[in-house]
């Protein structure tokens, strides 16, 4: 009697337990393996037509606090206009803040280290999207001598001045496109507004792919020469072959006088106010919050674990009816020699 009991409870745990374990280390090693994929489901969800809501996600994964709004479809951001000139529009200009949350050296008021602690610089992040190239095309050469040519498109620079000394001056170009190297690819900010889709010759700007928007980070530590009133100023400049020397044409200016020079959070109860009430927590780089875990489970663990379960289930069970068909084939023996 004792001896059944203990078979069958064997057998219980063969057909059961096994396949549980199984389903379970598959979901464990499932949940750590499809990780690097995350980043790019990530941003595909975020759009496929809309720059604005790629430009977001991808801030919104690699930072910790950011400062816009959002109703249905239109963004607000810390600056957003729409350029234009005489030819035309020319592309949209927008600064979207950030805050960065770094751990570090807490000094007290003689620069002593007393510790460590979450400090919140201001980050700026430059976008020029929906580019009209022909236009800057036009405002860079009126008469029409040089048509529009898929290599040798317009440049766009932005710089800095100080207000208050205007020898002060930084200055960055935006030909650096906004891609994000991943494991498996690189995904990029597309600029879904840009236009023409071809240039004179016919031929498609970026092989039929909508071209990449322009993106520059501006840390706040890299304003600390600076006061707080800053002018930016756009400027395109000719990237024909042999035109090195064409002058730039500056297509938009703007003065901010809330530009914060090099201050953290804790330095200043305005910034401070600021983050609290104004800035979205985001998800500085943490797949999990970003929403990983509903990814992996709809996409993969669900049904890896279920054809886990199943397979070892129908493996289990097969040893399971072939050792209750030997202990059959033994009862019957025995039961002959009694006989």
């Amino acid at each position: 009697m004792k001896t059944g009991l203990i078979s069958k409870l064997i057998k219980m745990c063969i057909v059961v337990l096994i396949p549980l374990l199984a389903s379970v280390g598959v979901g464990f090693y499932g949940y750590q393996y499809y990780q690097f994929r995350f980043f790019d489901h990530y941003m595909e969800k975020a759009s496929d037509e809309n720059t604005e809501d790629r430009l977001i996600s991808y801030l919104s994964y690699i930072n910790e606090k950011l400062d816009y709004s959002k109703e249905g479809e239109n963004y607000d951001f810390y600056v957003k206009e729409k350029v234009s000139n005489e030819y035309g529009d020319l592309f949209t200009f927008s600064i979207i803040r950030g805050a960065d949350i770094i751990f570090e050296n807490y000094e007290n008021k003689i620069g002593t280290v007393v510790g460590k602690r979450d400090n919140y610089y201001l980050t700026y992040y430059f976008a020029i999207y929906d580019v009209n190239y022909e236009t800057l095309a036009k405002t860079l050469d009126p008469t029409g001598e040089h048509k529009l040519v898929y290599t040798e498109l317009p440049k766009l620079y932005i710089t800095l001045e100080d207000v208050n000394d205007e020898e002060k001056a930084f200055g960055f170009d935006t030909t650096t496109v906004a891609q994000v190297t991943g494991e498996s690819n690189i995904v990029t900010i597309y600029d879904y507004g840009y236009g023409p889709e071809k240039d004179s010759n016919g031929k498609q700007l970026n092989a039929g792919n909508p071209t990449s928007m322009r993106y520059y980070v501006l840390d706040a530590k890299q304003l600390k020469d600076y006061s707080s009133e800053i002018k930016i100023t756009v400027d395109v400049k000719s990237n024909y072959a042999g035109d090195d020397q064409a002058e730039d044409e500056q297509v938009y200016e703007l003065t901010k006088a809330d530009f914060y020079n090099n201050k953290t959070v804790q330095d200043s109860k305005e910034l401070k106010d600021l983050v609290k009430k104004d800035f979205e927590t985001v998800y500085n780089e943490d797949i999990f919050k970003a929403g990983y875990t509903k990814f992996v489970f709809a996409k993969y663990i669900w049904w890896e674990v279920l054809l886990a379960f199943v397979l070892v289930e129908v493996v289990c069970g097969s040893f399971v009816l072939v050792w209750n068909a030997e202990e059959e084939k033994e009862a019957k023996k025995a039961s002959k020699k009694r006989k």
